[in-house]
Formats: structure tokens, C-alpha cells, sequence
């Protein structure tokens, strides 16, 4: 109104407002006051219901949050199978070389034992490269008929180091699980 005293300028806003039945809409206001002798005598005015457009507009940001969300996954998943990729060939040198290794070695030997744990690592790593892959969708899905208790438990380790200390996972696996067809 003090713009409107002053000049006579029309003023155009959106603002939130309750109706008598107590529903929650959004109006524009157009107003433009008649001013005579520097006073205010008159406000001309026109209410309209835009209610519809700003929830449209609402909906719009939130997919196109969703959107820029689905980029970052997509970005983060490039990122995942492109590192995937070159680990899983870091992984194929280290898992020939210590399988020679292992083959020139006494089976009863401490050094075989030690060389045995090393693969034992390097074969969970090339599963957990398979899962990144998978993630990244850069490898086929093969789905394999599988017991979800093992899975699952398979699994704890890595989500227990992913999670945190600040978070307790208890696992409950039941004692005769049916077999599940996944990848």
C-alpha cells in the first residue's frame, strides 16, 4: 500500500491464503490504488485462483529434483564401473601371479598358507568388482539359483564396514530358507 500511496503503481503478488472452508490455496493479487491529493482513496483489485499452476509448478521441481538426482546415481555409477573395470585388472594380474606362485610351493608350507589367504582376498574382491559392475550395469545379469542365508551373510561384512559403528545390524537368518533365482 505504501508504493501504491506513493505513485499510484499497480502491485502484483502471489501470496498462500485460507479459505472460509479452511483449505489452503494460493492467489494472485493485482491492485492499483487511486490516489487524489497524495491519499489513497480507492484500491481497484483483481483475485485469481492460481492455485492449480503452483501445484503443477511444485510437481515440476520435484521431478526435476528427482531428475537431477537420477544424473548424480547415473554419474556415481559410470564412476563405479569405470574403477570396477581397472581393478578387476589389477585383480586378474595378482590372482596369476600368486596362483603360479602357489603352484611352485610345498601344499604344507607356511608361505603357500600365507599365499592361499592372499587369493582367498583376491577371489572376494573380483565377486565384489561383480557386484560394482553389475551396479554400474557394465556386466550381463546372471541369475543363479542361490541360498539367501549365505547371501545374505556374504554380504554383512561389506555392509557393516559401509554402515558404520554408530549402527547395529543383527541378522537373523531362518533355518530352512528357500532357494531364490537372482542375480
Amino acid at each position: 500500500v505504501d508504493e501504491m500511496r506513493a505513485n499510484g503503481t499497480p502491485v502484483d503478488f502471489e501470496t498462500p491464503m485460507i479459505t472460509a472452508k479452511g483449505r489452503r490455496i494460493w492467489v494472485r493479487i493485482r491492485s492499483t490504488a487511486v490516489v487524489e491529493d497524495g491519499q489513497v482513496v480507492k484500491l481497484i483489485s483483481a483475485h485469481q485462483d492460481i492455485t492449480t499452476r503452483k501445484e503443477a509448478e511444485l510437481a515440476q521441481a520435484k521431478i526435476e529434483a528427482q531428475l537431477a538426482e537420477a544424473r548424480k546415481l547415473e554419474s556415481v555409477g559410470l564412476l563405479a564401473g569405470g574403477v570396477a573395470h581397472d581393478f578387476n585388472n589389477m585383480l586378474s594380474v595378482i590372482l596369476a601371479y600368486t596362483g603360479e606362485a602357489r603352484a611352485k610351493l610345498d601344499p604344507a608350507s607356511a608361505l603357500r598358507a600365507e599365499l592361499d589367504e592372499v587369493w582367498k582376498a583376491a577371489e572376494k574382491s573380483v565377486a565384489l568388482t561383480r557386484q560394482l559392475l553389475a551396479f554400474a550395469r557394465r556386466q550381463v545379469v546372471t541369475p543363479v539359483v542361490l541360498d539367501p542365508n549365505e547371501a545374505i551373510a556374504h554380504s554383512l561384512t561389506m555392509l557393516k564396514r559401509l554402515i558404520g559403528a554408530n549402527v547395529q545390524v543383527t541378522w537373523r537368518p531362518t533355518d530352512n530358507p528357500w532357494s531364490v533365482y537372482i542375480d
